[in-house]
């Protein structure tokens, strides 16, 4: 029998949302008798009731404040933690609202329908340092638990397969599931349990989509915008293969709303969990097949997540397994609807930079006061701070200086990410900075510094002056130069010309009136730098040494916007496909460099296509 999770702090709760899957953490909440209390719940859109959540028994013990308006909900109640069970398109505005209000949030899955609401959660999570979990029932179920324990024993050997199968009731479906946008496709909604499989049962995630398709055949009403039916063969890490089939075929009113099975083939053997069944099914070599039942206890999930309110605990891992599982069906998805095959996965990008000093930054500290001591004590106290002090001082300076690292590459990020939001609302045009900006929306007084980094700011919704100046921010430098006069006013990190000052052939720049850049022209989005830290005061590693670079930024070092070892011989450079890396300037042989010249792509004749 599971113990009751004792806490000294009643953990508030407010609820956004009356769709979903709430009920799921409502469940546990009551099961384990967890110290919660809702405060509050709001209505997202106008058809949607919250009567259902409300009559939950767990819910119908509170009398929470009902509310129309998320902002209103999150300033009267300042909860410790969001749940957001409404349509998911709304996810990323409604969990950015959360985590900047400084509250944890529990999200229905997907945590965004596309990647610019993915990187816009990301971005959030990031400078905030709250988590969200995502609401993943399978890690509550005690058959796939089972698994999980045999598949860590070595009983099956070394994973090699995983076959994943999900059949649902089609039941009643909102107006919304006929539209893809809204939802984000059966892969998001229910595919993304499978992936989950894989990631709980055998700790892979998706590495490439090799083929997904899928099909409305008995539902026509929802054609084809909801496939009632689908199938994708997809590759793990480790080379592991899983094959996937879903479908809304159960027929209704079965006892049972969802068949789910899981088969994972090993070096050694096989398991088969059925959790409907509560089986579990082993063949191992030199063996008789064995049918038994399901023995295991699943360990709390949502009661375990209130442990991020009451005891600082970390769930970054957690977290940051809702961005790959959500990256893993995003891309089945492109793969599915565009008939595409091989599609690389994108995990890597979704590693999160939280500092344990970030996650802890709310916890209250703890002081004790010295009544008194000897002369001997004294000296002891002090030779031991002087050693101490030797030893600590260089690792203090290293952890400062991964900080300061880890901000910077979390500033880029959130450029890049802004850069992505603003070209989604701009014909898939990245912002200019050309003394007479292209884009009509930008004021004339504000054509004249730093004109792509003030059409990037709406896009960042933060600002730490009362002004809003742009020449007085941190967000566009390199956080060494934080504090430092001057920065900010001139000194800003380096923008690549031909972003944002291309002439209309592509061939060269144009600083009067450019023209935008398409994502779409980038022939290696991942390997064509966008900005980059600069010294700020001239110096720093040209970066258009030689006529093969010529026109690819500002005139050489001297000119404030060379590529400088701000972080030990490391500059941080953000590519246009969002990607932050550290370019090794001690070496001559780095990716941008060869013996001093440089490379294939990052010359502009193989960087860009003139031509879209």
């Amino acid at each position: 029998m599971k113990e009751t999770m004792k806490q000294d702090t009643e953990v508030s709760v407010l609820l956004v949302g009356g769709f979903g899957h709430a009920v799921w953490v409502f469940d546990e909440w009551s099961r384990d008798n967890a110290a919660v209390r809702l405060v509050g719940a709001v209505q997202t859109l106008p058809d949607e009731s919250l009567d259902g959540f409300l009559a939950h028994p767990w819910a119908a013990q509170f009398t929470p404040s009902i509310y129309q308006d998320m902002d209103e909900a999150l300033l009267a109640e300042q909860p410790d933690i969001v749940i957001i069970s409404t349509r998911p398109d709304l996810n990323p505005e409604l969990i950015e609202k959360s985590l900047r209000a400084g509250s944890h949030v529990i999200s229905e899955k997907p945590i965004a329908v596309d990647e610019a609401g993915l990187l816009r959660v990301h971005a959030a999570v990031e400078e905030t340092g709250k988590f969200v979990l995502p609401m993943l029932g399978m890690h509550e179920v005690p058959a796939f638990t089972e698994a999980r324990d045999l598949v860590a024993e070595g009983v099956i050997g070394e994973p090699l397969l995983v076959n994943a199968r999900k059949s649902y009731q089609w039941g009643t479906r909102a107006e919304w599931f006929k539209k893809r946008e809204t939802y984000g496709g059966i892969w998001g909604w229910i595919g993304i349990h499978s992936f989950n499989h894989a990631a709980y049962i055998i700790g892979r995630n998706a590495t490439k989509v090799l083929a997904a398709q899928e099909q409305n055949r008995c539902h026509p009403d929802y054609a084809p915008e909801c496939a009632d039916c689908m199938t994708g063969v997809f590759l793990l890490e480790g080379d592991v293969q899983m094959t996937v089939s879903v479908d809304l075929l159960r027929p209704d009113g079965q006892e049972a709303w969802g068949d789910d099975w899981v088969r994972i083939v090993g070096s050694e053997g096989s398991i088969e969990a059925n959790p409907e069944l509560g089986t579990i099914r082993l063949i191992l070599k030199g063996k008789d097949e064995e049918l038994r039942k399901v023995t295991a206890v699943a360990p709390s999930f949502y009661t375990a997540f209130l442990t991020a309110v009451t005891d600082g605990a970390d769930f970054s891992e957690l977290t940051t397994q809702g961005f790959r599982l959500t990256e893993s069906v995003l891309t089945a998805e492109r793969a599915s609807v565009g008939q595409r095959c091989g599609l690389e996965v994108k995990q890597d990008r979704w590693a999160l930079s939280l500092s344990k000093a970030e996650l802890l930054s709310d916890e209250p500290s703890v002081t004790q006061t010295i009544k008194g001591f000897t002369l001997i004590e004294l000296l002891t106290v002090i030779a031991i701070i002087g050693v101490l002090a030797g030893i600590l001082i260089p690792a203090i300076s290293g952890v400062r200086a991964s900080a300061t690292k880890a901000k910077c590459v979390s500033r880029l990020r959130a450029l890049g990410s802004a850069a992505n939001l603003f070209a989604t609302e701009h014909k898939n045009q990245f912002p200019t900075n050309g003394s007479k900006n292209s884009f009509s929306n930008l004021p004339d007084d504000q054509k004249g510094y730093g004109r792509a980094f003030t059409l990037l700011k709406p896009f960042l919704q933060r600002d730490n002056t009362s002004t809003g100046d742009l020449r007085k921010t941190n967000l566009f430098n390199c956080p060494v130069h934080d504090g430092i006069e001057g920065f900010g006013q001139r000194h800003h990190y380096s923008y690549s010309i031909m972003v944002g000052m291309r002439n209309s052939a592509g061939t060269g720049f144009n600083n009067s009136v450019p023209t935008p850049l398409r994502l779409a022209a980038a022939t290696h989005p991942d390997s064509t730098p966008y900005q980059w830290c600069v010294s700020g005061q001239g110096g720093g590693v040209p970066y258009l040494p030689t006529p093969e670079a010529e026109g690819y930024g500002w005139q050489g070092a001297t000119a404030g916007g060379g590529l400088a070892p701000n972080h030990g011989s490391n500059c941080m450079v953000l590519y246009l496909s969002g990607r932050v890396a550290p370019l090794d300037l001690s070496n001559d042989q780095n990716e941008l460099y060869r013996d001093g010249l440089p490379t294939s792509v990052w010359a502009k004749d193989s960087m860009f296509d003139p031509t879209k």
